[in-house]
């Protein structure tokens, strides 16, 4: 689904429209627009499927002095669009082609997940699987920009984006489109379940 695409599914939703008249609508209406998607986007991402980001650790040295866990910030090697990690379980990849889950690891708050030394060794690449924040909508994305949501969590998009642009001036009409977006959503929820072990947190702050 494309920005435009998704533009013209809120419009046939919410308006009585003829081809000609979508962009003049999104044009009137282009800050609640853009609003509205972006909260959508940002919900669905962190509630029902989040948006997966990779980062591969390449060990060159693996100098670890004996250490139990050796710490990588995830957030700060992979960038800003890092907010948690995902429960996928980190793989450890080998020069001698072994690829196998790692299990025996640890996350703590602030994006830092603790290898196992064992894993620390040159050659070794270890793939860290993270959820990323949404691409911001704004003025100036193109229109042929792809929503990064999964395919299968897509029509959940326009449905909540309808509720929000409508929620000041028609709650009755918004109150619909969030009703079909839950009975929707809890469906896809049902059919997703987890296949694969969460990650273990521990407590480094004394705040949880």
């Amino acid at each position: 689904m494309t920005w435009k695409e998704l533009r013209e599914q809120i419009t046939e939703l919410g308006f009585n429209v003829v081809n000609y008249e979508y962009e003049d609508i999104y044009s009137e209406n282009k800050n609640v627009y853009i609003f509205s998607v972006n909260r959508a986007i940002e919900l669905i991402a962190s509630t029902v499927r989040p948006i997966l980001g990779e980062y591969v650790i390449k060990i060159k040295d693996d100098n670890v002095d004996g250490l139990v866990f050796v710490p990588y910030n995830i957030r700060l090697l992979a960038g800003k669009r890092f907010y948690d990690f995902a429960f996928d379980l980190p793989m450890l990849e080998t020069p001698d082609g072994d690829y196998r889950p790692l299990t025996d690891y640890q996350t703590q708050k602030r994006g830092v997940i603790l290898i196992p030394g064992f894993a620390v060794e040159a050659g070794n690449k270890i793939r860290v699987w993270y959820k990323k924040k949404p691409v911001e909508i704004t003025v100036d994305t193109p229109d042929d920009f792809t929503i990064e949501l999964d395919h299968d969590v897509l029509p959940l998009v326009p449905l909540l984006a309808s509720h929000y642009v409508w929620l000041d001036d028609e709650p009755n009409k918004a109150g619909i489109y969030w009703n079909e977006y839950d009975i929707l959503k809890n469906q896809l929820l049902q059919n997703s379940a987890p296949t694969i072990t969460e990650p273990h947190l521990i407590n480094t702050t004394g705040w949880w």
